[in-house]
This record gives structure tokens, C-alpha cells and sequence, in this order.
């Protein structure tokens, strides 16, 4: 099936919701395309299979351009979703919970038009050769150094950077993902920086929960302080999934002039209804289970490697300041100040720099996207698919 170069990545038109029962080729009259990729797609939205089949009805994907239904095209058209503009009113059409990918808000056909100029790299150039720092301290206010990875790429000039800031310790526990994700942004002309958050990896300080004041301020700083190196065009992106979306999108409230824009996987905006701990009032078992894992996480040494002969000393001091942040989740039962903190969905009115969000409908965090859209459709897009927590 050829896809039309205007047609939207997802086919949203605004209109009626889809009608109950009505199988995806009779919508509108459109007949059977025995020529069409055929897909998986329940006749009734939310529909189980029938008892004693093994998978859902299937239906053919239907020809452009429909206006009151919900497709999604094949795998390797999943570029198309960045570069198709969807239509003006698309952003209202917010149907209910469904099983396909969704993209809410607007695109535009080059990034450069949401961003601003000099925040796309100059994307003819690729295969760039570039030069990995394994070990980069960045300074803080207060005086703490946090520990950074960078990958820069060589004999371009200033370049637009992307930071990704989480605390899973940049020397060994998501190691084999950053050097995927990174050296693949660096080749493209992005200089690109993952930094492990105060007390954390090889970072020093102390955390004392998530979503601290400390850590929210020290994005503000690392993002400053990558637009004052020589080798940044003065412009920052943010990613992250999970903790890291979320910090991403923390930072993008009152944001520095540097950010330009945010994209945030499988993060939320609000602490109290949708994140691990309470869903709105039902205290979860994910609770109990990430308030051990988080201060195991931060109980680990930093790397003598790369922090230098001051590594034991640093890990005495990480280890006297080890909080658990347990007991504080499962006390504050009712939404407060507590878990306002850090919640960016009270706060969507001061966010200043575009932001795509990206949800699984597997995934609890998926209302956030949604809302977000929502809440600020002209800074703000989303897209929602078949995925989970990744």
C-alpha cells in the first residue's frame, strides 16, 4: 500500500469516536483492499478474542484519507511519524483508550521548525568520526562534582548537545545503552553528555530522594555549563526514559535559555496519581520493591578508575548519608506539598521549551502523555503505541 507524502502518520481526523462494532474496512464505505498490509485490530475497540481463538479478528489497513478511524502503519514506517504533519484540529480528537499507536499534537515537517534554528545538526553529514571523554567532572555551586560521559564529535565547530541525566551509573549499569544510543547521536553531530546525578555513579553529594531540590537545581546548571563549553552552539536537548523523561521534563519548567527542547519516554507529570507509588490512592507493591533497589543503586562505589585515589573516601561519605526514602512514600498517603514536588503537570504554565512525550499503553505512566498534550498543546506533542515501561 503506498502511504501519501501528506497523509498523517497515524490517520487522526477529528470526528466521532469509533463506532462500536463496526469492522475497520466498512467504516465510511471503504471496501476490503485485498492489496493492503494487513494488521491485527479488533472490530470492537477493547474487545477481547473469542473464546477458543487465538488472537484477535484481523482487518485490512484501510485507504487515505478516513476521517473517523485509528490506524497504524508498519514497522518501517515508524520514521513517518516524526516527519508527517498531522491535521490543525488533530490535537482535539483525544479518543479513548487504545490498543494502536496515537500521536496527539502537531509536527512539523523538519525538526528545525519546532526547535528553532542550530538545534538540528547538520544531518548530511553523517558517519562523523568523534572523540569519546570517559570521564568528565562538571562543577556545582555548592561545590559537589557530578560525573559525566561525553562524545563529541570532531572538526565541526560548535555543535547543538543533548544531555541525558539519571543516576544508573554511567560506568557499569546502563553502560551498553549509553554506548549505543550516544556514539549513534555523536556520528549525527550532536555533542552528547550522560551524566550521573548527585550521589550516584561517580558523581559526589548525597541523595536524599527522588525529585530533590538538589537535583533540579544541578540540571539547571549542567545544562549552563554545557552551553558555555566551546565545543556547544550555545543549544541543549534533554532525553531520558522513566526518571530520566521525568528529570527532562522537570528542567523544562522555567527552563534555561540553553534548552531547546525536551523528549521525555515513559515519565510522568504526576507523582501521586501516576507514578509507583500510590496511583491515586492504592499504595502499589512497586513501592516496596524500588524503595530497595534505589538505595542498593546508590550504595555502590564510585569507579576508583575513573574518580581517582579519593574513590574510598567519597564511598564513606556516600554510604554515612544512604537515606531510604521508603518510609517517606508509604507516610504521605494524600496528595500535599510532597508530592506536588516535582509533578509537572501543576506547573505546565511555565514550561518554556517544546517537549514530545512518549508513552506505552502497557505502561502506567501513559496518562501523563495525554495531559500533557492537553494541558499545553502548543509546546507539547505525544505519541502512545504498543510498548511498555522502555
Amino acid at each position: 500500500m503506498n502511504w501519501p507524502a501528506q497523509a498523517p502518520a497515524l490517520a487522526l481526523r477529528c470526528g466521532s469516536r469509533w463506532p462500536r462494532g463496526v469492522a475497520f474496512d466498512k467504516v465510511q464505505g471503504h471496501e476490503q483492499d485485498d492489496r493492503a498490509p494487513r494488521h491485527a485490530c479488533p472490530t470492537r475497540i477493547g474487545a477481547r478474542a473469542r473464546r477458543g481463538t487465538s488472537r484477535s479478528p484481523r482487518c485490512p489497513m484501510p485507504r487515505f484519507p478516513l476521517r473517523h478511524s485509528i490506524c497504524f502503519p508498519p514497522k518501517d514506517r515508524v520514521s513517518h511519524v516524526l516527519k508527517s504533519r498531522t491535521d490543525s484540529h488533530s490535537h482535539k480528537a483525544f479518543l479513548e483508550t487504545l490498543p494502536c499507536p496515537l500521536v496527539l499534537g502537531h509536527y512539523s515537517s523538519s525538526l528545525q521548525l519546532s526547535f528553532g534554528p542550530g538545534m538540528t545538526a547538520d544531518l548530511g553529514r553523517r558517519g562523523l568520526e568523534f572523540d569519546e571523554v570517559e570521564h568528565q567532572w562538571i562543577p556545582m555551586p555548592d561545590g559537589v562534582r557530578l560525573a559525566a560521559r561525553l562524545w563529541l564529535p570532531r572538526e565541526t565547530g560548535p555543535v547543538p548537545a543533548i544531555l541525558e541525566y539519571i543516576p544508573y551509573r554511567k560506568r557499569d549499569m546502563v553502560r551498553a545503552r549509553d554506548e549505543r544510543n550516544h556514539p549513534h547521536f555523536a556520528s549525527n553531530g550532536y555533542a552528547c553528555l550522560r551524566v550521573d546525578m548527585r550521589g550516584s555513579g561517580d558523581s559526589e553529594g548525597h541523595m536524599p530522594d527522588m525529585y530533590s531540590d538538589d537535583e533540579l537545581a544541578d540540571a539547571r546548571h549542567v545544562i549552563k555549563w554545557i552551553a558555555a563549553q566551546p565545543w556547544c552552539n550555545g543549544k541543549v536537548g534533554m532525553f531520558g526514559t522513566s526518571w530520566g523523561g521525568t528529570a527532562s521534563m522537570q528542567a523544562a519548567v522555567k527552563a534555561p535559555r540553553a534548552l531547546k527542547a525536551v523528549i521525555a519516554n515513559c515519565a510522568t507529570t504526576d507523582r501521586f496519581e501516576d507514578d509507583i507509588h500510590w496511583m491515586g490512592g492504592c499504595l502499589l507493591t512497586d513501592s516496596f520493591e524500588w524503595g530497595a533497589t534505589l538505595p542498593a543503586i546508590l550504595a555502590a562505589p564510585p569507579d576508583a578508575a575513573t574518580v581517582g585515589p579519593g574513590w574510598k573516601e567519597m564511598w564513606r561519605k556516600r554510604l554515612d548519608g544512604l537515606s531510604f526514602p521508603l518510609s517517606e512514600w508509604i507516610s504521605r498517603q494524600t496528595r500535599g506539598a510532597y508530592w506536588r514536588h516535582g509533578s509537572v503537570k501543576f506547573s505546565t504554565d511555565d514550561l518554556s521549551c517544546p517537549i514530545l512525550a512518549i508513552g506505552g499503553w502497557a505502561d502506567r505512566y501513559s496518562n501523563s502523555v495525554i495531559g500533557l498534550v492537553k494541558a499545553r498543546p502548543d509546546l507539547c506533542h505525544g505519541i502512545v503505541g504498543p510498548w511498555g515501561h522502555h
